[in-house]
């Protein structure tokens, strides 16, 4: 069992609305913790939101969090099983946007992903993608992804 108490950043990126983020790691395999943090120029903290539980849920190759903070934009983070070499978000008006997603973090043998979402949009669903199979997380927040077949998914994700 890998434990490491304290935050390690695994991923970082700048959005299109010019806040800084960056998603912080720690914990043992069965109670961790990912945490998504929005900065201003400044460097002072605007946005903080995450989960904890297992790394991954039996059977499952997504862990999902999105949420937002008052009237700031939603914010998806998600971890995943290191096969996964994508991740997507489709918002509730239909646009599909790409996660950022880290290398394999060694010390955790998982991949993280994050994305702020445009002003105005909130989360619809989550997928991943590994040698292509394609599995989406449920909206109701159940830990059971589901896998499902590639016929109808060929769009890009631009």
């Amino acid at each position: 069992m890998m434990t490491n108490d304290e935050p390690v950043k695994v991923l970082n990126g700048v959005c299109k609305q010019g806040y800084r983020w960056q998603v912080d790691a720690s914990g043992i395999d069965a109670d961790f913790m990912t945490m998504m943090l929005m900065f201003d120029a400044d460097g002072r903290q605007l946005h903080g939101g995450g989960m904890g539980g297992p790394k991954l849920y039996p059977g499952s190759v997504i862990n999902e969090y999105r949420g937002r903070n008052d009237d700031w934009p939603y914010v998806v983070v998600a971890r995943t099983a290191p096969r996964v070499d994508r991740v997507v978000a489709t918002t509730d008006q239909g646009t599909e946007l790409e996660l950022q997603l880290s290398e394999v973090i060694d010390s955790f043998a998982l991949r993280f992903a994050a994305a702020v979402l445009p002003m105005g949009h909130g989360p619809a669903s989550i997928s991943a993608e590994a040698g292509g199979n394609f599995w989406k997380a449920p909206a109701s927040g159940c830990p059971d992804a589901q896998l499902v077949g590639l016929a109808g998914f060929g769009r890009s994700f631009e």
